[in-house]
């Protein structure tokens, strides 16, 4: 796959539909429950690092390809999957259409949003000649990742082109409007969201009252890459100068859940920029969690899967510079997920025993060694009762390899498998 060259995005679709590996996306997060119709592009797309502005996997599977890209082909094929899964998300329920019958259909769905959302009117007039969705969709991603500056680092990436994970949630919300009105609505709220963003990324900067060199390198990335108007972009400039404070921001066109959870975490990884958070940077995250009114388990949520995708990819990320800075964070994160996995204790040791099958089968390896096969039945049973949990599957379809050991060691001692399981 070559995404370098004109007709790009027909060639990928083409080589989509011909691998079997996607078309188990869809199929992926429908078996979850979800406490909310946005989680599933959350938990679909987090891991693949397009919303922390770093590029570094697909949802679900790594194609062949992914290995020959530079970096900007890489952030221009994971955005082009990001956007086909929002159809698919959207559109899950819809079992009539394959994949392919499905993304096709909304190609010009993709071309209409990008036209009437993408900020550059002599771009517009140069496209007025194009009458093919495919075309129109290939300059609009390539106009949205052209941003000048290096791909060096983890941090530079992240204020660079974490605001590519935006055009996803408003494409999202365009698939649910045909209503002109409210298209309309959606194109002046995203611009103020982005301010809002901007704002929120200022203040976080200057909790410590002493913006470093790096920081103002780093803002200033971040607001090269909301392609602003000259003006806009001055404007924008100035809040990190003088930054409002959280109780004067307006959070008005912050209204969904994904949203609100996009906004927590950059500010988590801003503040996250020296590996650690101080008691000061806590209370200010508690605060801002209380003007998303978000409750306090989705910062807790948060803190655990930023956590797991740092360790996950920390060679790839250039975060951890050595084995102590990993073993840290992973302490941590083992510590995070315990505690909030035993909030679910009671319910999870229930659906257990509902299994007599799993139940036996645990009791049997307190004696003697279980098969490959007895240990992957343990291991799939498990999964599907942790499933039915919707504050749950919001880390399972990530990291459930990571969820399922800590589990096993916090549920009661008859129950407990012996650490020769724990080790696969």
């Amino acid at each position: 796959m070559k995404f370098s060259k004109r007709g790009w995005f027909k060639r990928y679709l083409k080589f989509r539909d011909a691998n079997s590996d996607f078309m188990n996306l869809r199929h992926s997060f429908m078996q979850f429950e979800f406490d909310d119709k946005e989680q599933p592009i959350y938990a679909t797309l987090q891991p693949t690092g397009l919303m922390y502005g770093f590029p570094i996997k697909f949802p679900n599977f790594t194609p062949p390809f992914m290995q020959e890209l530079n970096q900007k082909d890489k952030l221009k094929a994971i955005l082009t999957e990001s956007l086909i899964c929002s159809i698919l998300i959207n559109y899950k329920r819809e079992n009539t259409f394959n994949d392919f019958e499905l993304i096709d259909q909304n190609i010009s769905r993709i071309a209409d949003f990008y036209t009437h959302f993408i900020n550059d009117e002599n771009l517009k007039k140069k496209l007025k000649r194009v009458k093919s969705p495919y075309r129109l969709v290939e300059i609009y991603i390539d106009k949205q990742i052209d941003v000048k500056s290096s791909f060096s680092n983890f941090w530079n990436s992240f204020f660079q082109n974490s605001l590519l994970f935006l055009d996803v949630i408003y494409f999202f919300k365009w698939l649910d409007n045909e209503d002109k009105l409210k298209k309309d609505e959606l194109i002046n709220q995203k611009e103020k969201t982005l301010f809002t963003i901007i704002k929120i990324i200022a203040a976080t900067a200057g909790i410590d009252k002493d913006i470093h060199k790096e920081e103002r390198l780093f803002f200033e990335y971040f607001v090269n890459s909301a392609h602003l108007s000259p003006e806009k972009k001055q404007i924008a400039l100035n809040y990190l100068e003088k930054p409002e404070r959280l109780e004067d921001i307006d959070f008005q066109t912050i209204d969904s859940w994904v949203l609100k959870k996009y906004l927590l975490e950059l500010a988590i990884l801003t503040i996250w920029a020296d590996k650690d958070v101080n008691d000061t940077e806590i209370a200010f995250l508690n605060q801002l969690r209380d003007r998303l009114e978000m409750p306090d388990a989705e910062l807790k949520k948060s803190m655990i899967l930023i956590e797991a995708f740092v360790l996950n990819n920390w060679q790839d990320v250039f975060y951890l510079n050595n084995k102590r800075d990993y073993q840290t964070v992973s302490n941590r994160l083992v510590r995070r997920i315990t505690l909030f996995i035993g909030i679910n204790k009671r319910k999870i040791i229930n659906e257990i025993q509902e299994s007599k099958e799993l139940v036996a089968l645990l009791i049997k390896s307190r004696n003697q060694k279980l098969n490959d096969e007895e240990k992957q039945k343990v291991k799939e049973q498990l999964m599907d009762i942790l499933k039915t949990i919707p504050s749950l599957a919001i880390f399972l379809l990530p990291f459930g390899s990571l969820i399922l050991p800590i589990l096993l060691k916090i549920i009661p001692q008859h129950l407990i498998l012996p650490s020769s399981f724990h080790d696969d």
